[in-house]
């Protein structure tokens, strides 16, 4: 094979050579930060599972009953197994179709992943803090390490500043 065949297909993309475009072979800032909402996004669905298989309504609601009658104006709202199952279900399927938008050009994407991961830390933590002060495993303990990992993770991937969208996230939003 000639070597102008060889450049001519790699710049089309078909065969990678070391010889490839520049722009196509540099590293793609925004990856770590798209990845870090992905995990996040499993460690949340594995959350969610560990505290359905642990029974985690019949802590939330006595407690929620609690502090609505300790402190009334406190509106937190109590589930059936279901509408929670379904609702957490549904938001967990939004995440994870908003992890291809985590993108340096994207400024309220990175708003959205700041207060994500600082939910997911305080979820993490109050998880584990419960089981500490209750002297017990609380549901949900089991994976609230990995939950709050992953929470860390996306705090620290998402980019100071904007970063120019890469020749890849122009392709896959039509620019």
């Amino acid at each position: 094979m000639s070597r102008s065949l060889v450049n001519a297909a790699s710049d089309k993309g078909l065969v990678h050579s070391r010889t490839s475009s520049p722009a196509r072979t540099r590293s793609d800032p925004n990856k770590p930060w798209r990845l870090a909402w992905l995990l996040l996004t499993i460690a949340l669905a594995a959350h969610v599972l560990d505290e359905a298989l642990t029974d985690f309504l019949s802590v939330y609601n006595p407690a929620v009953a609690t502090l609505r009658d300790t402190v009334p104006w406190l509106a937190l709202p109590s589930f059936s197994f279901g509408a929670w199952i379904t609702g957490l279900g549904i938001g967990i399927l939004v995440l994870a179709a908003l992890t291809p938008l985590a993108r340096g050009d994207r400024p309220w994407m990175r708003r959205l992943s700041y207060v994500y991961g600082i939910i997911m830390t305080l979820n993490g933590l109050g998880h584990m803090g419960a089981s500490l002060v209750l002297g017990r495993w609380m549901p949900g303990v089991v994976s609230s390490p990995f939950l709050l990992a992953a929470a860390l993770f996306l705090l620290v991937s998402v980019p100071e500043r904007p970063q120019p969208a890469t020749p890849v996230d122009r392709e896959s939003s039509g620019r």
